[in-house]
């Protein structure tokens, strides 16, 4: 369930002049029940496990419908070989897929290819519906990260 706020401002540049200018404004809170999409990343694997410098890895990820709503097209999925900050919407990874269909309460796993770059310490992202363009009942679950090595 959804809270939303409503205002209403009558009259809002205020270039007439009124008995009262303490009536022009109203609010009201009203709740929406319903179904949505949930798109979550639930894992990432990357093959080999243990890849040599300026090497390409291949990424499975996981994406789920955790909603009650199908959708038709869930947006991008983006991949970065090394991003340990929270990646913001519109941001292009390394490397990306379109996730597609995908039916409630359904899981599909989705493989791209991506180049790891020089030897170290990595962090991997992924990032469901990168655009932002669906709107889901949950928000923060769309990306996952993983640690691995370069060697």
């Amino acid at each position: 369930m959804s809270k939303f706020l409503e205002a209403a401002f009558v009259e809002a540049n205020c270039s007439i002049t009124e008995s009262s200018e303490t009536n022009n404004q109203l609010t009201k809170t009203y709740r929406v029940s319903g179904t949505r999409t949930d798109l979550a990343v639930t894992s990432i694997s990357i093959s080999p496990a243990a890849p040599a410098a300026n090497s390409t890895v291949n990424v499975a990820v996981t994406v789920a419908n955790q909603g009650t709503v199908s959708i038709n097209a869930a947006g991008y999925l983006d991949v970065w070989a090394n991003q340990s900050t929270t990646a913001v919407c519109g941001a292009e990874g390394n490397a990306w897929a379109d996730i597609g269909s995908l039916a409630a309460g359904v899981t599909k796993t989705i493989t791209v290819q991506v180049p790891v770059g020089a030897a170290g310490s990595k962090v991997m992202r992924v990032f469901a519906d990168s655009w932002c363009e669906t709107v889901e009942a949950v928000e923060i679950n769309n990306q996952l990260t993983k640690n691995y090595a370069v060697q």
